[in-house]
């Protein structure tokens, strides 16, 4: 369930646009794949960014605090990895028959 302050909001546009690629960003995140998360982190890290699809120009935008934001994904990926060590088959699994 998704809650917070664009929850339940559409966007026509630019909009649009810039929320594609900050929902992008944050999927690519906490991805698996550890090319996207590489390339998200640097997006998300680069305090330098300032054009119009910096993390921090879009953050702001929706008026989400980026060093906010920021924590929270950071807390959901230590989650994610705990999670999946949790889960995580310890050995073969077998059935015993008879």
């Amino acid at each position: 369930m998704q809650t917070g302050p664009l929850q339940g909001r559409s966007f026509d546009g630019t909009k649009a646009l810039l929320f594609a690629v900050l929902d992008d960003g944050i999927r690519s995140f906490l991805s698996a794949n550890s090319r996207l998360r590489r390339d998200a982190e640097h997006w998300i890290d680069d305090p330098r960014a300032r054009g119009p699809f910096a993390f921090r120009t879009i953050c702001e935008l929706f008026l989400l605090d980026p060093d906010a934001v920021r924590r929270e994904l950071r807390r959901m990926r230590g989650d994610r990895h705990a999670l999946r060590l949790q889960v995580r088959p310890r050995g073969p699994r077998a059935r015993r028959i008879g």
